[in-house]
């Protein structure tokens, strides 16, 4: 079986069965590799006029209550659809042990709804970030998460099961956001919504507001 993905990656399984379940098995694994490879490779590959995107993804600077509205009603539209790609923290996974972690304070939201973060590193020792920095992402799960990206450019994260404070469901929102390269567009209980452009973009935002206000 070969399989060519976007990025120049091939991935062959050798023939060992003829069998045409075992077949279609094989192919399925090989496909479901290749996209992981693939959504790594447009991960670390460095955003240029020529692939549609940025050097450098400011998110500080191109992102704005606007975009981030407009964000939030084309995820309900999804949602409502049934095309919205939603990512449950494994019950497998580790979550934060709140007999361990002592830590007060509520999120705050701006007006249109977006997390501020303009204190995110006032205080480093909170024992709850530091809880949040240490957890364990489930590596198979970012995958997919990453992979979902590529594809739509929104997804959802519920954390229910990863931390029962809603601080914290916003603090890991925000590190699995770094990690792949996102924006954390909302956050509402414990329930985080991700924004990543695509190589080249998909969602053309500036169209988004427009027909919001049409």
């Amino acid at each position: 079986v070969n399989v060519n993905v976007d990025v120049d990656v091939d991935v062959n399984v050798v023939n060992v069965n003829n069998d045409n379940g075992v077949q279609e098995e094989k192919q399925k694994s090989a496909t479901d590799c290749a996209n992981i490879v693939s959504a790594f490779a447009k991960r670390i590959t460095p955003r240029s006029k020529d692939n549609g995107g940025a050097d450098v993804i400011n998110y500080d600077t191109s992102m704005n209550g606007a975009k981030r509205s407009a964000l939030r009603n084309l995820a309900g539209r999804m949602k409502r659809e049934g095309t919205m790609s939603e990512f449950e923290w494994p019950t497998y996974s580790e979550s934060i042990d709140l007999n361990m972690v002592h830590s007060s304070g509520e999120v705050d939201g701006d007006k249109d709804g977006h997390e501020n973060t303009e204190n995110e590193n006032d205080n480093e020792t909170d024992p709850l970030q530091s809880a949040i920095n240490s957890l364990t992402i489930d590596h198979g799960w970012m995958e997919r998460v990453d992979g979902s990206l590529w594809e739509k450019e929104l997804v959802l994260l519920k954390l229910n099961n990863a931390v029962a404070k809603k601080k914290g469901a916003k603090l890991l929102g925000q590190r699995v956001a770094k990690e792949l390269n996102a924006h954390v567009a909302q956050v509402v209980g414990h329930t985080v919504l991700l924004y990543r452009p695509g190589l080249p973009p998909v969602l053309d935002l500036e169209k988004l507001i427009e027909k919001k206000v049409s």
